[in-house]
């Protein structure tokens, strides 16, 4: 991939795979205000069996992308309809899946 995908979470699910997608760049709306701005953040789909989330409201959501804010590791819920920008992966990474906080 030598430009940006941009698809939903479901699509994007369905046409690499969930393994595949760990460790992926996106970027992603993470705020949308009245006046129509939003506010958008980079970050890495996380495997979700490394962490503990106990967000009720997030137990809909396909993915989730960590997002590294002031030292702090940050997590989004990404659901199905939502749109994500898959970022090109460097030419000598062989595969989408990369070592994100040091998970294998």
């Amino acid at each position: 991939m030598s430009q940006p995908v941009i698809l939903n979470a479901a699509l994007a699910v369905q046409n690499y795979g969930m393994q595949a997608l760990i460790g992926q760049q996106v970027v992603f709306v993470s705020e949308v205000l009245g006046n129509g701005e939003c506010t958008m953040k980079s970050g890495a789909i996380i495997d979700e069996l490394f962490y503990i989330i106990d967000e009720p409201e997030w137990a809909d959501s396909m993915l989730y992308v960590a997002v590294i804010e002031n030292g702090d590791e940050i997590l989004y819920p990404i659901f199905a309809h939502e749109q994500i920008a898959l970022m090109p992966v460097p030419k000598e990474t062989a595969s989408f899946s990369q070592v994100v906080g040091g998970a294998a």
